[in-house]
């Protein structure tokens, strides 16, 4: 794929919210929507990835699976070892055993179920909690799993190849309104499983089939309404609104209307210091 500037400036601006709200600045109340900025961005690459491979015929889940685990494990290995060695130095035995039990649940890709059991995400006591940001990894990668094979069944016959668009449609509403009713009969749910987020990452897939030949077309107005939707959320929500309910569409809409507004080359987005956060963006996350 053609590097976006574009959208390497808006995993920037993601894990800066995410890292600020983390160590409290109350400029940034909403920084915590830095993740699902990343969830739309992570549907799009995906879609993008799968569906160009698909049209080609060299599209292989194994393959993908491998670049996928090339892009993640590494880094959460590589933190994992580091709170592990130092731990033993310095953790109690019982503390020690926990910070074992999710990083294993980390390194396996389903640290979201852990937490889900143990702890609301904004709760004070998730803020000992050393590996509660490894949710996020687990829900993409468990969408990473389930993901090509929907879309590579859907590609193999004539009849819903034509129909894909509308499908992911139809799976969107679904997790979306099943994230509606699960935010105040269920919040753990909502904020840590992937079928009342896959919304958020299915969205950026729509914006990378529905949104690909309309040249730039209110290109300026997607970018503006975009950008705006996404500063209003993270200066104005707060952790003490149910979430993700309605209030998730808005920086998940805005994502997806910078992505379409494919402004890549708007000066804003070249900045150096922008572009570096960017690229180490996954890093600084873990």
């Amino acid at each position: 794929m053609k590097f976006r500037y574009d959208i390497n400036a808006m995993r920037a601006l993601a894990v800066t919210a995410v890292v600020l709200f983390h160590y409290k600045v109350d400029l940034i109340p909403g920084g915590f929507v830095g993740v699902d900025v990343f969830f739309a961005i992570s549907g799009y690459l995906m879609t993008s990835i799968i569906m160009g491979r698909l049209a080609k015929g060299k599209f292989s889940i194994w393959e993908f699976y491998h670049d996928r685990a090339k892009r993640i494990v590494p880094g959460l290995l590589g933190m994992c070892f580091v709170l592990l060695a130092a731990g033993y130095l310095f953790l109690e035995p019982a503390t020690y055993h926990y910070l074992g039990s999710t990083s294993i649940a980390a390194l396996l890709f389903f640290s979201n179920f852990r937490f889900w059991e143990a702890t609301g995400y904004f709760e004070p006591q998730s803020d000992v909690k050393w590996l509660l940001h490894t949710w996020s990894l687990s829900v993409e990668w468990q969408f990473y799993l389930a993901y090509p094979i929907i879309l590579l069944g859907l590609y193999k016959f004539d009849k819903t190849r034509r129909h894909i668009i509308p499908i992911l449609w139809s799976m969107a509403l679904l997790s979306f309104l099943s994230c509606v009713w699960l935010s105040t009969n269920g919040p753990p749910s909502a904020f840590y499983l992937l079928p009342p987020r896959a919304w958020e990452l299915i969205a950026g897939g729509i914006v990378a089939l529905q949104f690909t030949n309309d040249g730039r077309r209110y290109s300026a107005t997607r970018l503006a309404s975009g950008l705006l939707f996404i500063g209003i959320s993270i200066a104005l929500y707060d952790k003490n609104l149910p979430w993700p309910y309605y209030w998730g569409l808005l920086p998940v809409v805005g994502t997806c209307l910078v992505i379409a507004a494919n402004r890549a080359d708007a000066p804003i987005f070249k900045n150096k210091l922008i572009q570096t956060i960017g690229v180490w963006a996954y890093s600084i996350y873990v």
